[in-house]
């Protein structure tokens, strides 16, 4: 029974339906095609060694064995073409799917690692993609290629091939010892590579530290130290598919031995000729060739439950979330008011961060949160944001619990500034809008100052400055429209005297229909902007 996760993945396939049933079509025609080759060959075969045989059958039959195959093979790749191009463009669905469902349930996502999403969006959907073609494609092409020349043997000699595939039994008894080993390493390797993707995009982001600091050697030292620990995982993994190999090469070339012995008895006996063996040999190929291929598809079949295994943290809980958020209220109103009361908090495995925390505002208020470095301001900002403490009763809106309220209809009434500005590859205009037509009134553009709404941002912003950064992520929240609470994690950052002052009068001006809560290190700050200071 599938689950639901395998379902919703299978679904994406709805729109690819009938390219896939004509593939598959073309597929039987070409396997089809190898059940005269073996009875051609035999004929050839037959026909030399039969000196009163006709020229012209012989040219016949040299023509029809060329004309098939060449057939056949074309038949193959335009199936293939057909295959491989829809299950890219499935890849590209899925990996739309698992962005779109990760964004917008990112509140259950905030707390994973990078390297975990970029695994989920991108190895995994690789791997579906190739599970789907071109591994599971060669497993129907080579289930039917078995089918056709089970039935093609049994009607050049029955017993022949009967005990001939008599080892395939014994591989269906070690496959099944097999696959939860493979499933289990399997597993580890993929999740050995998440935690490498991770480290390694930390790493990446530090080069330009560890360089200024000549400490290269301990960022090659790290990155060789958890390189290592993917590759040992992945090799033991390995190593086990290698060694149930060894047994498997002797059962499949068993088959091949019983072929020929029983072949060679016929012949001597003079109940069979050399064409006969020879179509026989070929259909035991045939046989044991698909069967090896099984023998991959199986273990690709095992990486890919895997796969399903780790993608249903995401779509699982996603639709968990979903048929919860139903029974929701959404925030109908302005937000008139909020109120905070943590008694504690702390993250997994980490110290207290927040105790006895208590903070109340209304509209019209600027409220500042001071204190200590690693104090827990920023923590508090994400826990009205219900990025942290999701379940708890920490925040009230308009004396509603946060968690009772549906989020969506909850953020369309905020605007937030991180501590660390986010910007991406595009334009200043690209990175204040996000897709929305606007435009910016004066005092928004004389805070942006020379920077220009068509200048290009580079990855990450390496072009800007710090300040032409906290610039651009203090004008996307001030230019929302109908906000009524803002967020505003260490808006001073990186500006001038100038540009704080400037800042200043827009949270003045904003603040006069709405809420404004401030993290600052700046204590001079909040005293000139803000009604009241709460020392965190």
């Amino acid at each position: 029974m599938k689950s639901r996760v395998e379902k919703r993945i299978l679904s994406l396939f709805k729109d690819h339906i009938l390219y896939l049933i004509f593939a598959f079509l073309l597929l039987i025609m070409a396997t089809g095609l190898t059940i005269p080759i073996p009875l051609l060959s035999k004929k050839l075969i037959n026909s030399i060694f039969n000196l009163k045989s006709a020229v012209f059958s012989f040219k016949i039959y040299v023509f029809l064995f060329l004309f098939l195959s060449l057939l056949k093979e074309f038949l193959i790749y335009i199936s293939y073409y057909l295959f491989e191009t829809r299950m890219r463009i499935f890849s590209a669905s899925l990996r739309k799917l698992l962005f779109e469902v990760i964004q917008n349930n990112y509140n259950q996502f905030s707390f994973y690692e990078s390297g975990r999403i970029l695994t989920y969006i991108s190895s995994d959907t690789e791997r579906l993609q190739t599970f789907f073609y071109p591994t599971f494609v060669f497993f129907l092409k080579d289930l039917l290629t078995f089918g056709f020349a089970l039935i093609l043997g049994f009607f050049l000699n029955t017993i022949t091939i009967l005990i001939s595939i008599l080892p395939l039994f014994a591989f269906l008894v070690l496959i099944r010892y097999i696959n939860p080993i493979v499933r289990e390493l399997t597993y580890k390797t993929i999740e050995t590579q998440t935690e490498f993707v991770s480290r390694l995009k930390e790493y990446i982001e530090g080069m330009e530290m560890f360089r200024v600091y000549l400490k290269e050697k301990f960022s090659i030292a790290k990155f060789k130290e958890f390189n290592m620990r993917y590759v040992k995982s992945d090799v033991k993994r390995i190593k086990s598919i290698v060694l149930f190999n060894i047994p498997l090469a002797i059962l499949f070339n068993s088959g091949y031995i019983i072929a020929i012995l029983m072949g060679a008895y016929y012949i001597k006996n003079g109940v069979m000729q050399a064409g006969d063996l020879v179509a026989i040999l070929m259909v035991v190929n045939y046989l044991y060739d698909s069967s090896k291929n099984f023998w991959d598809f199986n273990i690709h079949r095992q990486e890919v439950k895997v796969v399903f295994r780790r993608l249903s943290e995401v779509l699982d809980d996603t639709q968990r979330e979903n048929q919860e958020s139903r029974f929701k209220q959404p925030l109908k109103n302005k937000i008139d008011s909020i109120k905070v009361r943590v008694p504690s908090f702390s993250y997994e495995g980490v110290g207290e961060l927040l105790k006895n925390v208590k903070l109340e505002a209304k509209k019209g208020e600027i409220i500042g949160l001071f204190g200590k470095s690693g104090g827990g301001k920023s923590t508090i900002i994400k826990v009205i944001l219900g990025f942290l403490g999701g379940n708890e009763n920490y925040v009230k809106i308009n004396n509603i619990p946060l968690r009772e309220l549906e989020l969506d209809s909850y953020y369309r009434r905020i605007c937030y500034v991180p501590q660390h500005p986010v910007v991406f590859k595009g334009t200043v205009k690209e990175n204040i809008f996000l897709g929305d037509n606007g435009k910016l009134d004066k005092m928004l553009l004389e805070f942006l100052d020379d920077l220009s709404l068509e200048r290009e941002v580079e990855e990450g912003g390496r072009n800007l400055s710090g300040g032409e950064l906290q610039r651009i992520a203090i004008v996307r929240a001030f230019v929302q429209k109908n906000k009524d609470l803002y967020l505003l994690d260490e808006p001073t950052t990186h500006l001038d005297i100038k540009k704080t002052e400037k800042l200043r009068e827009l949270i003045s001006l904003k603040s006069k229909n709405s809420i404004i809560l401030i993290v600052s290190h700046s204590k001079i700050f909040l005293e000139k902007t803000c009604n009241k200071i709460v020392e965190i």
